[in-house]
């Protein structure tokens, strides 16, 4: 039998894999806890993400869109054609521009984001109610270390 050298890479120390472990599954826990009271709204969270960004910023262009969530804009079009088709937003013609869309809220959909907001109000209002905030203060100092130095190995690869 041939034995094969396997290589070893040093782990983290198992405090700092605790943690990164432990961030990803308060992740995992939060999405959860938003899509219970999504579904019933028959709501995912991208969609919400969509026609949040869409009533905070009215009349954003398909592009503006994607740019805004950090996704491309082939992601944004089968959202935005089911929302449409649901009667949530609608896509007006640029005035300066007729290739350009306009994307705004209708009513339906404003009514919507006001329900699914509270849901995530109540969500957010829950994780936030186990930190004072001393704890508030140092773990938006730490994640803010830990955005950039990914933003950094991002910038990398």
């Amino acid at each position: 039998m041939v034995e094969i050298a396997v290589p070893t890479l040093p782990l983290p120390s198992s405090e700092a894999y605790a943690v990164w472990l432990l961030v990803g599954k308060t992740f995992h826990k939060c999405q959860r806890a938003l899509n219970i009271g999504l579904a019933e709204l028959d709501l995912t969270i991208a969609q919400l993400d969509v026609l949040t960004t869409i009533w905070r910023f009215p009349g954003l262009d398909q592009n503006q869109l994607a740019e805004r969530l950090f996704v491309v804009k082939s992601n944004i079009s089968n959202l935005i054609r089911k929302l449409e088709a649901r009667g949530f937003i609608v896509r007006e013609v640029d005035a300066s521009d007729e290739r350009r869309k306009r994307l705004t809220l209708t009513n339906q959909g404003q009514r919507l984001v006001k329900r699914a907001r509270q849901h995530q109000d109540r969500v957010f209002t829950h994780m936030m109610d186990a930190l004072d905030e001393q704890d508030v203060q140092l773990t938006r100092s730490v994640m803010e270390r830990v955005s950039v130095a990914l933003d950094g190995y991002l910038d990398s690869v």
